[in-house]
């Protein structure tokens, strides 16, 4: 079972993922967002996928909606899932982003590298090779 949150330790705010978001997650190339190097994630773009993939996306992006905590970045506030040692959330429309999980209580407004080690290293050292993990 995932750890829950800092100060989400309710019942209704723990979130455990099914199987099937945990493999539809696992089958996903996720592609490194490599223009904006200072705030590293991970996409997915819906339009992209194969349309099997379609009912995964809808139940992941659901579990954001719905189960996932708001959260401040850059100034705007966004929902993420937290599932293993990412956070999920959704961006524009059809755009779905991961990133690893950071303090969940602090407001991120820059990429404090002297608190979080080199992402791009930590990335490389994860099996992230030629623009997708």
């Amino acid at each position: 079972m995932e750890t829950p949150l800092p100060g989400l330790e309710t019942p209704e705010n723990t979130y455990t993922p099914t199987s099937s978001i945990r493999d539809w997650i696992a089958r996903q190339t996720w592609t490194y967002a490599k223009t904006v190097p200072d705030q590293p994630h991970w996409y997915l773009v819906r339009a992209r996928l194969p349309q099997e993939e379609h009912e995964g996306w809808s139940e992941m992006y659901e579990a954001i909606r719905d189960r996932g905590r708001k959260h401040r970045f850059m100034g705007r506030t966004y929902k993420y899932l937290q599932v293993d040692e990412y956070d999920y959330f959704t961006g524009p429309p059809g755009l779905m982003n991961r990133r690893h999980h950071l303090d969940a209580d602090a407001e991120i407004t820059t990429w404090n590298k002297d608190a979080h080690p080199d992402p791009i290293q930590q990335a490389y050292d994860l099996g992230y090779r030629g623009g997708s993990r």
